[in-house]
């Protein structure tokens, strides 16, 4: 009996440790993330799990949004983003329209993340914080802006042509409020922070190659600084402790400490598309333009080659879903195992296709000029 009694009283003791654990990280919540509590960040989360609910019902449909033309059509939050020389308008999953931002731009840009969606004149001073139902911060600087990046963290960053420099990079934090500059002595060509916001890598072309610098934000000087060979064409996290660099000559992977993993060089082939994203690396090269050839390389984390495919057509886009490839192809869009490279599937979406909306093992979502399809790989894995 005495034994009965001391497993009981572990099990009490045990329930109220967890209570109190419980109790002190609702407390700590509410005062870190007090945001959360105010009536828009309520309206928004409720708004959010009704279009998240709505898409996961969305299987095989086609969406339809207005067409713009000239526009850039972007997947954001579930949904899709059109931006255009008038302003921006955002649709869920649905085709329901959440927002029209009426603001004049003669060369609108945008860069999205998982919740915010930041457009920006380029060659202009002006840009805009929104995100599915409201602009929640508009900013106008002193230089002309050249480029721009949002992170899942709410960080985002512009490029700008520097007062004293050649360029320079502005942060601000998730509360729309500047938190650092970076003068730099080359050419900003990108700018990435991940999506932990803890870290963020700026990519210049300099005189000697592709100079990659890290920094902890808040740090004024940087983690790292690594010069890769050829001239910088994008970069990305694939981790948040991990970067894929893209240069004209080759894909460089590296640690943020600034240690190479490797560097897979493209032979002279020119690419055409990429992805970069937590799954790994995918970029496609035109290996023989008369025959219409392209090589489509897919690396992991650390830059090793997991799939080499020949490809023979034209090439729009390509994204990486776990084991799976998806490839645009002029009128057919492709899944290919990363595994073995054999075929799964080859699915007609016909003309004007511009893009990967989405992509899941199993499905794929395709931009077109006023609507949105989602094609089934029936019988997947």
């Amino acid at each position: 009996q005495s034994y009965w009694a001391r497993v009981s009283a572990c099990y009490q003791h045990g329930f109220f440790v967890l209570l109190f654990a419980l109790a002190v990280f609702v407390v700590m919540f509410i005062v870190l993330c007090a945001d959360a509590f105010r009536y828009e960040g309520l309206l928004y989360f409720g708004k959010d799990v009704k279009n998240v609910v709505t898409g996961s019902q969305e299987d095989s449909e086609t969406v339809y949004y207005d067409y713009r033309a000239n526009a850039t059509r972007l997947a954001y939050h579930g949904g899709y983003a059109v931006i255009g020389a008038e302003g921006t308008e955002i649709y869920a999953a649905d085709g329901e329209r959440l927002l029209r931002v009426e603001k004049a731009q003669v060369a609108p840009r945008a860069v999205v993340s998982r919740d915010h969606l930041v457009v920006y004149e380029q060659g202009g001073k002006s840009f805009y914080v929104c995100n599915s139902y409201a602009v929640l911060f508009e900013g106008t600087c002193e230089e002309t802006i050249y480029g721009a990046f949002v992170s899942d963290a709410g960080y985002f960053a512009l490029i700008v042509g520097g007062e004293r420099t050649l360029s320079a990079v502005l942060l601000y934090d998730s509360g729309f409020h500047p938190v650092g500059r970076y003068d730099r002595a080359g050419a900003t060509v990108s700018v990435v922070i991940a999506a932990n916001g803890q870290r963020l890598a700026i990519v210049d072309a300099t005189a000697e190659g592709t100079l990659v610098d890290v920094y902890m934000i808040g740090d004024k000087n940087p983690l790292s600084s690594t010069v890769l060979k050829g001239f910088p064409l994008t970069a990305g996290f694939t981790a948040a402790n991990k970067l894929a660099v893209l240069t004209d000559v080759g894909c460089h992977t590296l640690n943020v400490n600034g240690r190479v993993y490797e560097s897979v060089f493209f032979d002279g082939c020119a690419p055409v598309a990429s992805h970069i994203s937590r799954e790994g690396v995918c970029v496609v090269l035109e290996s023989d333009r008369t025959n219409s050839a392209y090589r489509v390389l897919v690396m992991n984390k650390k830059g090793s080659v997991k799939l080499d495919y020949l490809h023979y057509g034209s090439v729009t886009a390509v994204s990486l879903a776990d084991k799976t490839l998806w490839l645009l192809a002029g009128d057919h869009l492709k899944a290919i195992s990363i595994k073995d490279g054999e075929a799964i599937a080859s699915l007609a979406v016909g003309e004007g296709a511009l893009g990967i909306a989405l992509a899941e093992p199993d499905r794929a979502r395709v931009l077109y000029p006023a609507r949105a399809v989602t094609f089934k790989a029936e019988g997947h894995g």
